[in-house]
């Protein structure tokens, strides 16, 4: 029926108009029942093919498998049939080029090189390899290139990845590095450089695996760069040294240092004299150079800015490490020197914009120090709260919340993607949901991310929707990004503990995120990211019984172990917040060895000079939290510059 037959139906017949409409939303429900039924179905379906799977029923699951096609956890159940049947490299060619995007295709390449390098079948192999950063295929891709007459680009790409490479080898490995090592393509100038290596990585034992490549005069270079290593005092004596010993200026930076680490002075006055004694290149020189001019800074070292003057590279992290050291010193008029020899977009950065009215500030110009700090203080950062605390204004916190109406939710909520994911939350299977959604959102375009973190906060993912939130840049929603989760827990913790709630808030904020089941690489766990020692040695200064490092992921146990060791860093440093910020994430030893000496430094100044970029980022962040958590509490009692008082030096 064309428009205009409509129409005319319309106005003709509307009471069989009306019946037609009736059946269409009866066939509308009829549909969605049926749908229903169908999902229903497919998941009986899904649980009995795992069970089959599980069986290893192979021909029982290829049938049912014909029936799961459009379930959305179908490629799931294809890896896990394929996964068990790497012989069938049509059927996988198949799924892989059917499913290039989903999660379970990447799982399964990897898992079919594998098989294929293990069979040798070297041509599918390298049609179908991809690099992932896996080290055993990496070695099996350059064995394969190797194994179809590639020799050159397989050597060549051999000798980086023995370079980098610790002993033992991995299985995969092993053939492709022997073939390396009995090449023309492995050198001497190449052993040295891996025996170097490995020295500075600390890696002793492989070092002396390499003696075995060597001819015993290098046996006995190798021993003597051993022994330096070992007692780096004895650089003192390089005037008595070949300077044409093979490997001389190696050894003798490596020397230097090592003896750095133990005294600095001694180091820097040993490598002034005798650098140029070497047959070192400009690059080994500068390097080394920059690294013992960065010590001096991170040794709050006095003379490290004339040191920075010095040098002839201007590399950024010399730009960078050159501010901090005329910060150190407090000489404004360095500062200022310092932050001119930046690029022109490194000054543009808020961190360097912020030091520059602070220079100008201090020298007089306080005009243009106000223009700096006002337009700074727009922003709801670590640098324009301050900015704002130094002009007087309220901090500029935005509120825009992430209205539903406006997303474009239906696309992404028919996407395969988070069909899947809604289908192992379906199942209780948790983790694979987030680990499905981690993978999702990665190929989201820019206007999906907003969809995607209204979703996740939808199914309570608070961590993951602000992760989300942030990937879209969507700052301004505070109520979304800094939620008040655990809010009476949080209150009757932070009282308990003498501590301000915003301040406990902002450390679960970075910290965890508010996901109560985080676990760090390291071990740490739960919203405070308690390590298991620590949360033993806190059960035991309350008197209560550890139960288990499980335990530690109780949002109520978490709480009160992690208020009572912020309590006692602040104890330990004097009420100091930023002090016992730095100590909660990098322990209070390290934060201990950072105390300036002689006279105390201004926190912002403490703060930059953190030679642990984390720590660094982590103490503003927590800071900043903090100040976002007072608004979010509707209290008004902290500002930031009230929490940079200064830092005392350190108790000789």
């Amino acid at each position: 029926m064309d428009v205009k037959q409509f129409s005319s139906f319309y106005f003709v017949a509307p009471m069989m108009y009306k019946s037609f409409i009736v059946l269409l939303f009866l066939l509308d429900i009829q549909n969605c029942l049926a749908s229903a039924v169908t999902l229903e179905a497919q998941r009986t379906a899904f649980l009995h093919t795992e069970k089959l799977l599980d069986k290893g029923a192979s021909k029982a699951v290829v049938e049912n498998l014909q029936g799961l096609r459009g379930y959305p956890l179908y490629p799931y159940l294809m890896f896990r049939w394929l996964k068990g049947n790497l012989h069938l490299t049509e059927q996988i060619e198949t799924f892989l080029a059917d499913y290039p995007d989903s999660r379970f295709a990447a799982l399964l390449r990897e898992e079919w090189l594998a098989y294929l390098a293990d069979h040798q079948q070297w041509r599918v192999f390298l049609e179908h390899y991809q690099n992932s950063g896996n080290l055993n295929l990496d070695c099996s891709h350059h064995w394969a290139l190797q194994q179809t007459g590639q020799q050159r680009q397989a050597l060549t790409g051999a000798g980086k990845l023995w370079l980098n490479s610790q002993q033992p080898w991995p299985r995969q490995c092993q053939p492709l590095f022997t073939a390396f090592l009995r090449s023309d393509s492995f050198t001497e100038d190449l052993l040295w450089q891996k025996f170097a290596l490995d020295l500075q990585h600390r890696d002793i034992s492989s070092a002396k695996n390499l003696r075995e490549l060597m001819t015993p005069e290098d046996r006995k270079i190798s021993d003597f760069w051993l022994r330096i290593d070992r007692e780096p005092a004895l650089v003192n004596d390089y005037a008595t040294w070949d300077p044409d010993m093979h490997q001389a200026g190696r050894i003798f930076s490596h020397g230097i240092r090592r003896l750095a680490r133990k005294n600095l002075e001694q180091a820097i006055t040993l490598w002034d004299s005798g650098k140029h004694s070497f047959h070192l290149t400009h690059f080994q020189i500068d390097q080394l150079d920059k690294e013992l001019a960065i010590k001096l800074v991170q040794g709050r070292n006095k003379s490290a800015f004339e040191r920075f003057r010095r040098l002839f590279n201007n590399d950024q992290e010399i730009r960078e490490w050159r501010v901090r050291a005329a910060l150190l010193e407090q000489n404004w008029q360095h500062v200022d020197e310092a932050l001119q020899r930046l690029t022109s977009q490194e000054k543009q950065l808020p961190k360097w914009q912020y030091w520059q009215a602070r220079a100008y500030w201090q020298l007089g110009n306080r005009q243009q120090a106000q223009k700096i700090f006002q337009r700074l203080a727009r922003s709801s950062s670590f640098y324009g709260f301050v900015a704002a605390d130094y002009i007087g204004e309220h901090y500029q916190i935005g509120a825009a919340p992430l209205h539903r109406e406006r997303l474009k939710l239906t696309r992404f909520r028919e996407s395969n993607a988070f069909k899947a994911i809604l289908e192992f939350q379906h199942f209780g299977r948790h983790e694979q949901a987030r680990q499905q959604w981690r993978f999702a959102i990665q190929r989201l375009n820019h206007w999906q991310l907003p969809a995607a973190a209204y979703i996740a906060q939808e199914m309570g993912w608070k961590r993951l929707a602000m992760a989300t939130l942030i990937q879209a840049e969507l700052r301004d929603d505070v109520i979304s990004r800094f939620p008040i989760a655990y809010r009476e827990k949080v209150l009757k913790h932070a009282k308990r503990s003498n501590l301000d709630p915003a301040i406990v808030f902002g450390l679960i904020r970075r910290e965890s995120g508010f996901d109560e089941a985080a676990l760090s690489p390291v071990g740490a766990r739960g919203l405070m990211q308690i390590m298991p020692q620590t949360g033993r040695q806190i059960a035991k200064n309350l008197r209560e019984p550890w139960l288990s490092a499980n335990a530690l992921f109780d949002p109520e146990r978490n709480l009160k172990y992690g208020t009572y060791y912020y309590r006692q860093m602040m104890n330990r440093f004097d009420g100091h917040f930023v002090l016992a910020a730095a100590a909660y994430n990098a322990g209070p030893h390290r934060v201990k060895r950072w105390l300036p000496d002689g006279r105390a430094l201004p926190a912002d100044i403490w703060i930059e000079m953190i030679p642990f970029d984390e720590t660094r980022k982590y103490v503003a962040a927590v800071l900043t939290y903090a100040m976002i958590y007072q608004q979010r509490l509707h209290r008004n009692t902290l500002k930031l510059l009230d929490l940079l008082g200064k830092v005392p030096p350190g108790k000789t």
